[in-house]
């Protein structure tokens, strides 16, 4: 599957923000936690339901929208994290 280089920068980002999600937690509470928020979950039925779009020609654009929510839900993540930090 051929996807834009643009795309895959995206997933590397999101990826990035998860490591650190996880270094946060680690630091933070002695273990490694990814929380299970309503954006995370909607992320998760999202990637479920998008596999239908496979081979089809709006891929790409479904794979942006799960992309960008992904990236949101991974930046709350480590929102959360870190304000547990604080209190």
């Amino acid at each position: 599957m051929k996807l834009p280089a643009t795309l895959w920068i995206m997933i590397g980002l999101i990826s990035l923000v998860k490591v650190v999600n996880a270094i946060s937690s680690y630091l933070v509470e002695h273990k490694i936690e990814f929380l299970h928020t309503k954006a995370n979950k909607l992320t998760g039925f999202l990637l479920f339901i998008g596999m239908m779009a496979i081979e089809q020609p709006y891929f790409i654009l479904v794979a942006w929208v799960i992309a960008c929510i992904a990236l949101f839900a991974a930046i709350q993540e480590g929102h959360f994290i870190r304000s547990r930090q604080s209190s």
